[in-house]
């Protein structure tokens, strides 16, 4: 025997593996008790969603009751005939054919409207594929970090994470690219600190960090390293300071470009220590540094990963990390906090970001799993290989290092008059 239970306007009324959504009409009084189909004073909506092969589309009419569609769901027959109320588990998975006749208006389309959040419930997160976006080309350091995590919070969702590059005018084709995506938590970008800070230093802004994505989850940050050649007169940071002072002009550094982290960093120290050295702007990080190896700069402020391979083989001297301690993957390099310059502070960070408008429910489980992905043994220890250090923290303290992020380094670009068309 069929069993139902009438809830009042805009009713659910539940049977064994079945849905009926009503709303009953004329719209005035309460709402008579709708129970069989075939009423003449009920109205039925009906919005459903359409899975098939991984596509969706969502349909929605409106008929009497007489019409009366019903939405067989056997896969929660247990659920509905135990009592459960849940209208999203109930629509998620109905399989329909519908066409939507013509629009009705007045109360009743008010009706729709309030029916609709409850009616279009979305699959469980994630049902199919995620997309990670990398705004750098495959190889560089984002990509690789991108695919460790990829591959292994794909397991922990159990859904397919495909790692997508999207390089060009350094990092914003895939910024822009994630901004315009629809915010349900497919299509995420995996950012760096630049992401953060660059967008202020265009004539006009191409997003706000703060306003136009969602913290998800940050993954770590990496130190960079003063480096010089291995015969330069000085050997620590002391040392660079009174040869900047009693040469002026003599002393350059160069960088991956204008308003990079490498120019930033120097820019930074140069402040600090009151001392002023010539920027050099590279188009690449890698030939500012083979231009320190070949005498033609003086310093460079590299990722320690990247420079690491030269300074061991003796062809770079470092001086010293930006990081508040050594790195675990370079002990012996001393921070250039503990030379004079107490508090000196400067990890280029990697994280998660989605589209602004990413429900907190979405946001929440993407970095609870990531977070346990960055806890496996085996993705701590190849990041530590990467001299990364691993920071999980809740989308809140994520978005404060945005923020901070910001605070430190736009306020300095325009002091240096860092302008992009």
């Amino acid at each position: 025997m069929r069993r139902t239970r009438t809830i009042g306007l805009g009713d659910l009324v539940l049977g064994d593996g079945c849905l009926e959504i009503l709303v009953p009409g004329p719209l005035k009084g309460p709402a008579p008790a709708v129970t069989r189909r075939g009423q003449p004073s009920a109205w039925l909506l009906v919005v459903a969603r359409h899975i098939s092969s991984g596509n969706e589309s969502c349909d929605s009419f409106i008929s009497p009751a007489s019409a009366s569609f019903v939405c067989c769901l056997h896969h929660i027959q247990r659920k509905i005939a135990s009592g459960a109320n849940d209208p999203h588990a109930c629509i998620q998975g109905a399989i329909l054919n519908i066409r939507i006749p013509r629009l009705l208006g007045g109360a009743l389309a008010v009706a729709i409207f309030g029916l609709s959040t409850a009616a279009r419930a979305e699959p469980a997160y994630p049902s199919r594929t995620i997309t990670v976006v990398v705004p750098f080309s495959a190889g560089s350091a984002s990509d690789t970090y991108a695919r460790v995590i990829g591959a292994k919070l794909g397991e922990a969702l159990g859904q397919s994470v495909v790692v997508e590059n999207k390089d060009g005018a350094g990092g914003f084709i895939g910024a822009q690219y994630v901004l315009r995506a629809k915010p349900d938590g497919y299509t995420l970008l995996f950012a760096a600190s630049p992401w953060a800070y660059t967008p202020y230093f265009f004539k006009r802004i191409p997003y706000e960090p703060m306003r136009d994505f969602v913290a998800v989850a940050k993954v770590g940050a990496a130190p960079s390293v003063l480096v010089t050649a291995p015969d330069a007169p000085f050997g620590d940071m002391a040392g660079m300071a009174a040869y900047a002072r009693q040469h002026p002009g003599k002393l350059t550094y160069s960088s991956a470009g204008i308003g990079t982290y490498s120019h930033l960093i120097g820019a930074l120290v140069d402040k600090q220590l009151d001392i002023d050295i010539m920027h050099v702007p590279y188009k690449s990080a890698a030939q500012a540094m083979a231009d320190v190896v070949g005498h033609m700069i003086s310093l460079n402020y590299p990722s320690l990963s990247a420079a690491l391979p030269l300074i061991k083989s003796g062809k770079l001297k470092a001086l010293g990390v930006t990081s508040l301690t050594p790195a675990s993957i370079a002990p012996d390099i001393p921070s250039i906090a503990s030379q004079g310059m107490p508090g000196f502070e400067v990890m280029q960070w990697f994280g998660f970001v989605s589209p602004a408008g990413t429900s907190p429910e979405v946001v929440k489980l993407l970095n609870t799993q990531i977070n346990r992905v960055l806890a496996d043994p085996e993705v701590a220890r190849r990041f530590a290989q990467l001299g990364i250090q691993l920071t999980p923290e809740s989308p809140e303290v994520f978005t404060a290092d945005i923020d901070r992020e910001i605070r430190k380094w736009v306020p300095l670009g325009k002091e240096l008059s860092i302008t992009y068309d």
